[in-house]
This record gives C-alpha cells, sequence and structure tokens, in this order.
C-alpha cells in the first residue's frame, strides 16, 4: 500500500515538491521503464517456438531469423551514444519506447518472413537506443544519490522478464493467440508509457569532446572487455545451459529449464544485494568477486555431472554475472573524455559482441569435441574478466 500511494504521488507531482521526491519521482519513472524493457522483451522470446511453428522455419531458418535483432543492434549502437548526445535524452526513450511496444504489435500480425526479418531488425534498433537511454539516464540519478542503487534498476529488469515469461506460459497454457497476447502486453505498457511520459529525467550530456588515442579512454575499452567476457557467459547461459542441464545432467526434457531457472532467481537476487555491496567493497573489487564466482560455477558445473551439482554451478553463475554489466555502466560514465551516452554505447557495442559470438562457439566446438569442453570457453572468459578488473584498477 506505501509503495502505490508512493508511486500515484510521482503521477501528480508538483512543479514546486521538494527535491528529494523529485529525484524518488525520478527513480520510481525509470524502474517502470526498466520493467517495460523486460516485458517486452521477454513476452517476444515467449512466442519464439510458436513463431517457428507458425511460418514453418527449420532450425536453420530460425537461426537466421533470430540473426536480425542482434544485427539491429549492432548496426545501431555507433551511432546511439551520438543520437543521445546531440538530442534530448527524454524524446529518445519517449520515442524508442512507443517504437518497442508497436514493433511487437506489429510482430504478433506479421503474416510474411519478409515481415518478420525487418520487424527484428528494426527490434534490435530500437532496443539500442532504448537501452542506451535509460542506462544513461540510471547513471544520472545514480550520480544525485548518496547510497548505490544502479543495480536495482538491473534487478527489476530482470523480475519484469520473469514475470513476463510466467504470463506468457499462463497465455500459452490457455492456448491464447499471439495477436491477442502482444494487444495486451502492448496495451499495459503504453498506459505506463503515457502515465509516465512527462515525467522522464531530462538530462543534457556534458560538452565533452571525444579523443580515441588518450590515457583514460584505456579505462573505457578494460570496461568494453570486461563486458564483452560477462556478455559471452550470458549469451552462453540463455542458449545452452537447458541444453546443458538436460545432456549433461542427464534430466528429462520435462525439467531441462530448471538449471536456467534457478541461474536466473541468483541473477535476480544478485542485482538487488548488489547495490549494498558495491558501497561496502567497491566496483572493482565486486568485479573480481563476481570474477571468482564465475569461475568456481562454471568449474562445478563442468567437473560433476550430477544435476543437484550442475544447479549449484548455474546459481553461482548467476550471482557472478549479476553486478558485472551495471558496474560497467556506472564507471563508464564517470570518464571525463567522452560523452555518457557515447561511453555506455561503446560498453554495450563490446558486450554484445561477446553475446553473438558465444553461443556459436560453443556449438562449433561441442560438436568437434563435447558441451564440457565447450563449457571450458565460459572458464576462461570468467577469468580474464579478473585480469581485464585488476588492469582497470592499476591504470
Amino acid at each position: 500500500m506505501k509503495s502505490w500511494k508512493l508511486f500515484t504521488r510521482i503521477l501528480f507531482l508538483s512543479p514546486d515538491d521538494d527535491a528529494e521526491h523529485k529525484l524518488v519521482r525520478d527513480r520510481i519513472t525509470l524502474s517502470v521503464f526498466f520493467f517495460l524493457s523486460g516485458l517486452i522483451l521477454s513476452t517476444f522470446t515467449s512466442r519464439i517456438p510458436g513463431l517457428q511453428e507458425r511460418f514453418s522455419l527449420n532450425n536453420a531458418e530460425l537461426g537466421l531469423l533470430l540473426a536480425f535483432l542482434p544485427i539491429g543492434l549492432l548496426v545501431s549502437m555507433p551511432f546511439a551514444g551520438f543520437i543521445t548526445y546531440k538530442f534530448s535524452i527524454k524524446r529518445v526513450l519517449t520515442i524508442s519506447s512507443i517504437s518497442f511496444v508497436v514493433l511487437l504489435l506489429i510482430l504478433g500480425f506479421s503474416n510474411q518472413r519478409w515481415q518478420l526479418y525487418l520487424v527484428l531488425f528494426f527490434f534490435g534498433v530500437t532496443r539500442t537506443f532504448y537501452n542506451v537511454s535509460i542506462n544513461t539516464i540510471s547513471v544520472f540519478i545514480q550520480s544525485r544519490y548518496q547510497k548505490k542503487i544502479i543495480n536495482s534498476f538491473h534487478g527489476i529488469w530482470s523480475l519484469a522478464t520473469l514475470i513476463g515469461a510466467l504470463v506468457s506460459l499462463l497465455f500459452i497454457g490457455n492456448d491464447v493467440s499471439i495477436q491477442l497476447h502482444v494487444i495486451a502486453i502492448s496495451l499495459f505498457c503504453l498506459v505506463f508509457i503515457f502515465l509516465l511520459i512527462d515525467k522522464i529525467p531530462n538530462i543534457s550530456s556534458p560538452q565533452t569532446q571525444f579523443k580515441l588515442f588518450v590515457g583514460k579512454q584505456n579505462k573505457l575499452l578494460l570496461l568494453g572487455f570486461i563486458a564483452f567476457c560477462c556478455m559471452f557467459c550470458e549469451g552462453i547461459m540463455g542458449d545452452w545451459s537447458g541444453i546443458y542441464f538436460s545432456k549433461i545432467g542427464h534430466v528429462s526434457n520435462k525439467f531441462y529449464v530448471v538449471g536456467y531457472a534457478f541461474y536466473l532467481m541468483a541473477m535476480l537476487i544478485g542485482r538487488f544485494w548488489g547495490d549494498k555491496l558495491i558501497a561496502r567493497f567497491g566496483e572493482i573489487n565486486i568485479i573480481k568477486l563476481s570474477s571468482l564466482l564465475l569461475s568456481a560455477g562454471f568449474l562445478v558445473a563442468i567437473i560433476f555431472v550430477h544435476p543437484a551439482l550442475i544447479v549449484v554451478g548455474f546459481i553461482l553463475v548467476g550471482l557472478g554475472v549479476s553486478c558485472i554489466i551495471p558496474i560497467t555502466f556506472l564507471l563508464s560514465s564517470q570518464n571525463t573524455v567522452v560523452p555518457v551516452g557515447v561511453a555506455i554505447s561503446t560498453i554495450s557495442m563490446m558486450g554484445y559482441v561477446g553475446f553473438l559470438i558465444g553461443s556459436p562457439l560453443v556449438g562449433l566446438i561441442s560438436n568437434a569435441s563435447n558441451l564440457r569442453w565447450a563449457f571450458l570457453t565460459c572458464l576462461l572468459f570468467s577469468v580474464l574478466i579478473g585480469f581485464f578488473a585488476k588492469k582497470q584498477a592499476s591504470c
């Protein structure tokens, strides 16, 4: 009840209200946009099997289709920082959030394959501007808070993906069509977007000049390498953890998602508790700890084949990845070389490259040898996170 009163208060906040209440309003407003981002994305991913069946796509055709989303991400990423620097970030978030919802609607009503390719490409483009804008605003809000809060935004995003998956499970289980599904989610999202559109913080980037070769930019590159390694591991967990749990843990197909579910829950817990740990131990020390947790988790999952021990390994991995990306965004915003939007888009682009190459690499290695050997690549990149964090601290 207290939370609902606080939420209704921000909807009718007077311009004369004090700075503290405005700061709370900004935080809650941005939290809602993080939630909507996770909800829309999980709605789409939950309908992938249905789209494959509806358009009679084989695995290779489905893989090609799904590649258009990350292609859109990578193509647009170099421009995201520039656009958030040159234009109102409030306008960028407003347009991208509405576009995200519209594209979800179009996806649900597409009846030709070429329409799917176009929608997924622009889905990736829109997600780029959405992510860069909300993450840029998040580090701005963090700079005005005395306590650490940045991980809570990403925790809300993770919570939204879980809720979206449960809602999708309910709809799919009751044979609700994809059209009705996307209409319901889209209307829900649009209501909150239009309620909060005037409450989005409108921040401006400092007038800094971009320089290609300067000492402090080495720190940005190191943060990019950390994001690359983390997203490499996240991508593999998203695409291969269920297969690994099924084949290596020898569990039935009905329970293959159990390992991934524990991984997601651990990530969610880590993100909501991460701010307190960062405040106590510092950002770089948490990245080093995360590297140890990731390494230990993958090591346990690789060495032991018992399902319970694989679950333990996946829990450690979930805790390990939970705080790394939010920290890299926070640290990148503290540079004095490039605007915040440019820094965040750079970190995001390097991270998504890792996300893209991880799954195909694991597939190639597993075909050449076996899946356990393939997961050793995750162990390697987990160790590299600690190495790059140490280099970051010494710069």
